[in-house]
């Protein structure tokens, strides 16, 4: 999963103000977000997202390597869910600028998760695959409701010593 992004630096700016960006992720004292720590946090926060879906999703990964190419293309729901790991993330690395319980926000985005994997709760908003999510429903083999037989006899009550009548 190394190398999948589900959002922008510009996403990142939008979402807690460029200046707190900068406070966060520029390293070198230059007044600009450095580049390696941006990449860092763009590529843990897709991970954690992608880990937690892959399994109902299976075809999320081929879905989000098609968007790499322009991450607007990312539907807003799965971004949303980046962002808020990322700014748990963000939290845990400098508590001093963000006054935010790092703990809290990533059991909210693990909440997030859940709902999304459980079926008919949540939605990534994904119109083609991988929605509906591969735990969704199933298929039937062949064969029809007449070919099924009844192989163990039903147990019978009150079929005893002191048993009235079979039911």
């Amino acid at each position: 999963m190394a190398g999948l992004l589900l959002w922008s630096q510009t996403d990142l700016e939008d979402e807690i103000t460029a200046e707190v960006a900068i406070r966060f992720l520029d390293d070198d004292r230059t007044g600009a977000i450095d580049a390696a720590p941006l990449l860092r946090l763009q590529e843990r926060s897709a991970g954690y997202v992608i880990s937690g879906l892959q399994h109902a999703y299976p075809q999320l990964i081929t879905a989000i390597t098609a968007w790499q190419a322009d991450l607007d293309n990312v539907p807003e729901r799965l971004r949303s869910l980046a962002l808020n790991v990322a700014i748990a993330y963000l939290a845990k690395r400098h508590p001093e600028v963000i006054k935010l319980d790092w703990k809290s926000l990533m059991d909210h985005a693990d909440a997030s998760i859940a709902r999304i994997r459980k079926e008919g709760l949540d939605s990534l908003g994904i119109e083609t695959t991988p929605e509906p999510a591969a735990n969704h429903g199933g298929t039937r083999g062949g064969g029809t409701d007449d070919d099924v037989t009844l192989t163990v006899s039903p147990y019978q009550y009150f079929n005893g010593p002191l048993g009235t009548s079979d039911f």
